[in-house]
């Protein structure tokens, strides 16, 4: 897992130049990891413009996260109070994840 600081100062300045630079993101999360269209409803657009991309970011970084996101999972992401928070259950969920994939074979 990436160093918090590490990861949250790559989102400031990733948030700082967004909008001036092209960019190619070169790993997007997967489809199923965005939260449904009534859950995105529920928030101000830039409230959870802000949320996705933090999460994409997240996504570009680290290659232990979660390849599924219910709108539960996005509902504690937009409750946590810091970047680590967010960092740290999307890292439990891949535990579960792990887990649950070990259980199957």
């Amino acid at each position: 897992m990436l160093k918090s600081r590490y990861l949250s100062r790559s989102i400031r300045l990733c948030s700082s130049i967004a909008g001036t630079a092209t960019t190619t993101i070169s790993k997007n999360p997967p489809i199923l990891t965005y939260p449904s269209e009534e859950f995105i409803k529920k928030f101000p657009k830039q409230r959870i413009s802000d949320l996705i991309a933090e999460i994409e970011i997240f996504y570009k970084f680290s290659q232990h996260l979660p390849t599924h996101l219910t709108d539960d999972n996005w509902q504690k992401l937009m409750d946590a109070t810091s970047l680590e928070e967010k960092e740290e259950f999307l890292f439990h969920l891949f535990n579960n994840e792990v887990v649950i994939k070990g259980e199957q074979k």
